[in-house]
């Protein structure tokens, strides 16, 4: 398991131990997002990557239970 996924799942099961909500580890994931995008050197691809992080919780929600509806 590399580095990242090893930090990236601590933080996960740390934040789900102290109890935060779904949209404080969704916050969190889409803020790791925009920093591994900051990290991209071309142009057209950081902008692309930083646009898939404009998500808000409450339209991210609303989306994914529309597809558990239609399984």
């Amino acid at each position: 398991m590399n580095g990242l996924l090893k930090i990236t799942l601590t933080s996960w099961i740390f934040m789900t131990l102290l109890g935060c909500s779904a949209q404080q580890i969704y916050d969190t994931g889409q803020c790791w997002q925009r920093n591994q995008c900051s990290n991209i050197i071309d142009q057209s691809q950081r902008a692309q990557c930083l646009s898939s992080t404009d998500t808000p919780y409450n339209r991210y929600k609303q989306q994914s239970g529309s597809r558990e509806n239609t399984k």
